[in-house]
C-alpha cells in the first residue's frame, strides 16, 4: 500500500477496537472484582492479656499471633493497639480489666519504627506511643463453633499506645485508611472499601447480636429495604448526612417529633433539621442544645454519672426514638435501647457550650453533632473510596438484626449493592418437601385405614368369643364375666403400642382415647 493512499475503515475499527481493549485491561487490572471480600466478624471474645472477654473485631498482631478485640474507626486511618505497659502510666479507672495488650517484645516479627509519618488528619493529642510493623491477622469466623480461618498481613504499620486517656485500640477505616490501601495494593481486596454492621453485643447496648466488618465488599444478607446514597466528604469525619427530624414513639402509638415549635417555644423559626457526622467514637448520640433540651423535658432525663455522659430518665419509658434523615431514612432506636434496665438513654448529656453549631457537611467543624455507636446498632453501613470519577459514596440500609444467612459479597466501583433475597423455592425445594410431606401423610392415613380395619376385626372376635365364653358359663352354672372385664384383656392386647394419656389398659371395646396413636 502506499505511503499515500488514506485509511480505510477497518483500520479505524481496529485502531477503537485496541484501544478499548487496553480500556478495558487498564480498569481490569485495577480493579479485579473477582477478588473476593475478607469477612471479620465483632463479637466477644478472649484477648491477650486479659481474663475478661471483649468486644470487638477478631484481629491478631505479632508472631505469635496475640488476639486483639479492636473497635471500629470511622475517623482514624491507622490501626492502634495497647501496649502491654499501657496501664502502668494510664489513669483509666479499672485499666487493667478492659481491652487486649500487645507485647512488642515478645513478637519475633516486630520491627520498630522511627521516622513514620502518621496518615491521622488529627491524631489524639491525649495518647503517647510509638509505631512499628509486624504481622496483622485478620480472622474470618463465620459461626462461634467453628475454628477461624486467617489472612495475614505482613510487615503492617501499627501503633502501639503506651498511654493515654482513654482506650486506643481500633481499626483505622477513614478515608485514609492505611488498611484498605494495604490489602487493595496487595490485591487481596478489589478495592479500598468496606461495610460494617457494629451489632449490639457491647455492654452498654446491653444486647446479644454479633457484628462484622467485611472488607473489600459488603454481606448482602445483613441489611433489606431501600438503598440509601451519600457522598464521602474528607477531613477527620468523611460521613455527613442531614437529620430532619428527631421523633418520639410513645407506648400508645402517639408520636411527638422533638423539631415541633408548636410544643417546644425554644426552637427558632428558622430551624429545619440539623447536619450531623456519622462516629463510633462514643455511644451516645451528641444533638444540637435546643433539641437535648427538648428530650429532657418531654421524657423527664437528668445527667447521669456513666463515664459516657448519657442522659438518664427518672422513670422507665416503654416506647423508642426514631431519627429521619432528609431523604427519608428512618432509624428506629427500640425501648431497650431508648431506656436500658438502667434508665440510661442513647442520647448524650454533654454540655452545648462543647459542641460546635449547625455544622456543614464540609467536615470543618471540630466537635460536630453526632449519630454514632447506638444508632448504627440498626444500621448497615457501606463505603467505597473508589466508588468512579463522579465522587466517591457511602450507602446505608437497615440492618437484619438476626441474619440467617452470611453473604459476603465483593464491592467495586459502578456496581450497585443489592440486598440478598433467597431463591424462590422451587420444585426441588418446595415441592419435593411437599410431596415428600405428603407422601407420609398419606402413608400415614392408609396405616390408619389398617390398623382401624384389623381393630374392627379383632373387636368382632373378642365380643364373638366373649359371648361364647358367656353362653359356656351359663350352661356350665359357672362364672359370668362382664363385658368391662372380658375387654380389659382384649384392649390391652390391641393398644399396648398406643395407651391413652390416662396410661390405662382398660376402656370399652373399640373407644379411642385421646392422644392414642391409632
Amino acid at each position: 500500500m502506499s505511503p499515500y493512499q488514506p485509511y480505510h475503515h477497518h483500520h479505524h475499527h481496529r485502531l477503537i477496537g485496541l484501544f478499548f481493549l487496553a480500556l478495558a485491561s487498564t480498569t481490569t487490572w485495577a480493579f479485579n472484582c473477582s477478588i473476593p471480600p475478607i469477612y471479620v466478624d465483632i463479637h466477644k471474645r478472649a484477648v491477650h492479656g486479659m481474663a475478661a472477654f471483649q468486644y470487638g473485631s477478631f484481629v491478631g498482631a505479632g508472631t505469635p499471633a496475640m488476639n486483639q478485640s479492636m473497635w471500629v474507626s470511622l475517623r482514624g486511618n491507622e490501626t492502634v493497639i495497647t501496649g502491654d505497659g499501657f496501664c502502668e502510666t494510664s489513669n483509666i479507672p479499672g485499666c487493667d480489666e478492659r481491652g487486649a495488650f500487645f507485647e512488642s517484645d515478645a513478637s519475633t516479627s516486630f520491627k520498630n519504627i522511627s521516622d513514620y509519618k502518621t496518615s491521622d488528619v488529627t491524631p489524639d493529642p491525649d495518647s503517647e506511643g510509638f509505631f512499628g510493623q509486624d504481622i496483622l491477622h485478620l480472622y474470618t469466623h463465620y459461626f462461634q463453633t467453628d475454628p477461624a480461618f486467617e489472612t495475614p498481613v505482613p510487615d503492617f504499620p501499627i501503633r502501639i499506645a503506651t498511654n493515654g486517656s482513654s482506650f486506643p485500640d481500633h481499626l483505622g477505616l477513614g478515608y485514609g485508611s492505611v488498611l484498605l490501601q494495604r490489602l487493595f495494593n496487595t490485591g487481596l481486596t478489589a478495592s479500598r472499601s468496606f461495610s460494617l454492621y457494629i451489632g449490639t453485643g457491647m455492654d452498654r447496648a446491653g444486647g446479644a447480636i454479633n457484628g462484622s466488618i467485611t472488607l473489600g465488599g459488603y454481606d448482602s444478607a445483613r441489611f433489606t429495604g431501600t438503598v440509601f446514597n451519600y457522598t464521602i466528604g474528607r477531613g477527620e469525619y468523611p460521613f455527613g448526612v442531614r437529620v430532619k427530624d428527631v421523633t418520639v414513639n410513645n407506648p400508645d402509638g402517639s408520636k411527638q417529633s422533638l423539631f415541633d415549635r408548636s410544643k417546644f417555644s425554644n426552637l427558632p423559626a428558622t430551624f429545619t433539621g440539623f447536619d450531623a457526622k456519622i462516629s463510633t467514637e462514643q455511644y451516645p448520640m451528641a444533638f444540637p442544645e435546643e433539641v437535648t433540651k427538648n428530650f429532657i423535658s418531654y421524657l423527664n432525663a437528668e445527667p447521669s454519672d456513666h463515664p459516657d455522659g448519657s442522659l438518664r430518665l427518672k422513670n422507665p419509658f416503654q416506647g423508642s426514638l426514631s431519627i429521619v434523615l432528609e431523604d427519608g431514612f428512618s432509624v428506629t432506636l427500640p425501648k431497650e435501647m431508648l431506656c436500658n434496665v438502667s434508665n440510661l438513654t442513647p442520647i448524650s448529656s454533654i454540655a452545648p457550650s462543647t459542641i460546635a453549631k449547625n455544622n456543614t457537611a464540609k467536615g470543618d467543624a471540630s466537635q460536630p453533632y453526632l449519630l454514632t455507636t447506638a444508632w448504627l446498632t440498626q444500621v448497615y453501613m457501606m463505603v467505597n473510596y473508589d466508588a468512579d470519577q463522579t465522587g466517591t459514596y457511602f450507602h446505608l440500609a437497615q440492618a437484619v438484626q438476626n441474619a440467617p444467612y452470611i453473604m459476603p459479597k465483593t464491592m467495586c466501583p459502578r456496581v450497585a449493592v443489592a440486598e440478598y433475597i433467597p431463591p424462590p423455592k422451587t420444585f426441588m425445594t418446595a415441592g419435593l418437601a411437599g410431596a415428600i410431606v405428603g407422601g407420609v401423610i398419606g402413608g400415614l392415613a392408609l396405616v390408619t385405614v389398617l390398623v382401624l380395619g384389623v381393630l374392627r376385626w379383632r373387636r368382632a372376635s373378642a365380643m364373638k368369643e366373649a359371648a361364647s365364653e358367656a353362653e359356656k358359663g351359663k350352661r356350665k352354672g359357672g362364672i359370668e364375666m362382664t363385658s368391662g372385664e372380658s375387654v380389659s384383656v382384649v384392649t390391652g392386647k390391641a393398644f399396648m403400642s398406643g395407651r391413652g394419656d390416662s396410661g390405662s389398659e382398660t376402656g370399652s371395646v373399640g373407644a379411642s382415647a385421646p392422644g392414642r396413636a391409632i
